[in-house]
């Protein structure tokens, strides 16, 4: 009877076994498919097929490159109380209110620009209404509206 027994507890533990191993291979199976990508790259997707060459440059030795022009950072900042949005338009983002959005920081709205060194038209759209910047007296006319003039050096 001791041997029957055995013999059930076997059969039983190797059943709850298999029960318990087989959700786990689908599980397996999910968790590295979902999770793949921390494994690395597979490097032969991204080397080249076969080597090639530099194309040819475009330029000749005698003749030297046009230096691109050094760009400087320049700060627009308006106060506007109780204002909920301010955008900056001007000639550097072809005058279009959607492309920089100011962040209110300290009680003032400010952005930072990247140009390079000229003068450029711009204003201040604080809640829909185009305003000149008030901390600049330097102004232009932009097709009959007033506007402030920046220069960059």
């Amino acid at each position: 009877m001791a041997v029957e027994r055995r013999i059930v507890l076997i059969w039983v533990a190797l059943a709850a076994l298999i029960i318990v191993s087989v959700p786990s291979v689908f599980f397996q199976k999910a968790v590295s498919k979902y999770f793949g990508f921390l494994g690395g790259w597979e490097t032969g997707l991204i080397r080249p097929s076969r080597p090639s060459a530099m194309p040819p440059m475009r330029h000749s030795a005698s003749r030297p490159l046009n230096p691109q022009p050094e760009l400087r950072f320049a700060k627009f900042s308006v106060t506007a109380k109780g204002a909920s949005e301010v955008r900056l338009v001007g000639d550097f983002n072809k005058w279009d209110p959607a492309a920089l959005r100011l962040v209110k920081r300290n009680g003032a709205w400010e952005t930072m620009v990247t140009l390079p060194p000229g003068e450029y038209r711009y204003a201040y759209i604080i809640d829909g209404d185009q305003s000149v910047d008030p901390a600049n007296p330097e102004t232009a006319d932009r097709d009959g509206t007033r506007v402030s003039v920046r220069r960059v050096k």
